[in-house]
């Protein structure tokens, strides 16, 4: 019984016997979804059936017991999305092991924090990835064993050497664990507010997790993801994308061009994007001589979307009849369902009653509709005021000049904190700086107002590729 009367909840957790592991899970449903394809590489027309994708987690599976690995070892790929990557995920899980992505744009410091936390047994890299990180990784003893996606380098194992072992899809055993309490994938927290943490999902938070949206995915559905999957979004997203039998489109750094191309060739249904994207598909010119006519579904996530611009798409889109902003955070997959724990530093993140601590703020009507506002640590603290940047935000992006914003507080003896905003413009746009704080000035109340000003920048720092890196801006000030 909850002591607090304020907290809300919702009906029955979904529960699954503990024996079932994610492995053969996903290997039992893809036997069912044959020549279907199960993604599709967007920048070569490259494609992997369902029905071949069943076989390489069986060979993947196999060959890694074959090289040692076994329930309790990490498996890790430090890479960009490739055709490679999910078969490997899967063949991981297949096998018994914990799956670990780690993200191929971390610089060195970042690198060896993460694979000093997970300590991965077999380490995979794209040929880039290697390139770029071999040196940091040269005095790592836990490593065994380095393969790559392709032809060896080095002293390293080319990815067909490795796949050594061989067995009927039928004739597969997936190796035994405890879904309650094997751990299925380590996933690293953003970082914002400190080191990135190594957040531990156990096989049955993982199933709860990928089966919340089985009305959304079916058999044969295209879906275009635009999230690298090492990131927790992009590869559990993806997951569930695959546990119905959906079509996975793939395309490294697709720009708004790309996105409305892409989704006219491929007659995508289901589009999973961030709030920058989104405002880049509105702002480009002539996007109406696309066809879009096939979307169904739109999902936004990352960080938080204003209302006008889910509206834009809406006009811009008709065609689909969802389009929504997803909320989740790495530690609980969506909305309350536990993690198994976390490898690193971590303080106070439970309540007294064993709640996690989301770090958001935000209030619940008289309908016990819940609308979440901020990040609190993000907040501006301008004059005894609490000022959310993400409302900021919103006004400056419907700007015609700008391509992304970041707003952080920049101090002040005076006023504590001052608004103040980083900017990107689109290509070729022109605009002032007086031009920008007079546009936001018009539209919000005297606290909101651009008192710190505007600096302009080629990118703004991010963290995984999604999130904007505030503390990296609150620096540059």
């Amino acid at each position: 019984m909850l002591k607090n009367k304020l907290y809300l909840y919702g009906g029955d957790a979904i529960t699954l016997p503990a024996h079932l592991h994610v492995g053969k899970f996903m290997l039992n449903k893809f036997k069912s979804f044959g020549t279907f394809d199960a993604f599709i590489n967007a920048a070569t027309d490259e494609r992997m059936t369902f029905k071949e994708l069943t076989q390489q987690i069986v060979n993947i599976a196999l060959s890694l017991a074959h090289i040692g690995v076994k329930k309790g070892h990490v498996v890790s790929i430090c890479s960009e999305n490739v055709m490679e990557f999910l078969p490997v995920v899967y063949g991981t899980l297949a096998a018994g092991a914990t799956f670990s992505p780690i993200d191929v744009t971390c610089e060195k410091e970042a690198l060896l924090h993460r694979l000093n936390l997970v300590q991965p047994k077999i380490l995979f890299f794209s040929p880039s990835g290697y390139k770029k990180h071999k040196e940091s990784v040269k005095s790592l003893t836990f490593i065994e064993k380095i393969i790559i996606f392709g032809e060896a380098i080095e002293k390293t194992v080319g990815f067909k050497d490795f796949l050594t072992q061989h067995a009927l899809v039928e004739d597969f055993e997936a190796a035994p664990v405890n879904g309650s309490e094997d751990i299925a994938l380590i996933l690293f927290s953003s970082g914002t507010s400190g080191v990135s943490k190594g957040i531990k999902l156990s096989h049955l938070s993982l199933l709860i997790y990928i089966q919340e949206k089985d009305d959304i995915m079916s058999l044969g559905l295209m879906t275009l993801g635009l999230f690298e999957w090492y990131s927790s979004y992009g590869l559990t997203l993806t997951f569930n994308m695959h546990q119905n039998g959906s079509t996975v489109v793939f395309y490294i750094n697709a720009d708004a061009t790309k996105c409305f191309e892409i989704i006219e060739q491929y007659k995508i249904n289901v589009m999973t994007t961030t709030p920058t994207t989104l405002v880049q598909l509105m702002k480009l010119k002539n996007s109406s001589h696309y066809d879009t006519s096939s979307i169904k579904i739109i999902s936004v996530t990352g960080t938080i979307c204003d209302e006008s611009t889910l509206e834009a798409i809406r006009k811009r889109m008709p065609s689909a009849l969802s389009v929504y902003q997803c909320y989740g955070m790495t530690e609980c997959g969506g909305i309350c369902h536990p993690i198994h724990g976390y490898i690193g530093e971590t303080i106070d993140y439970l309540d007294e009653e064993g709640f996690f601590k989301t770090g958001d703020i935000g209030y619940y009507d008289e309908d016990k509709y819940v609308y979440v506002v901020d990040r609190i640590k993000d907040l501006i603290k301008f004059n005894n005021y609490h000022v959310p940047p993400a409302e900021i935000e919103a006004i400056i992006l419907q700007h015609p000049a700008v391509r992304e914003v970041g707003v952080v507080g920049a101090k002040n003896e005076e006023f504590h904190e001052l608004p103040t905003a980083f900017v990107v413009l689109q290509p070729g746009a022109q605009v002032t700086e007086q031009e920008l704080v007079d546009f936001v000035d018009k539209q919000v109340s005297y606290k909101m107002r651009l008192a710190g000003g505007v600096r302009f920048l080629e990118a703004l720092p991010r963290c995984t590729g999604v999130k904007v890196d505030r503390k990296k801006l609150r620096l540059m000030l």
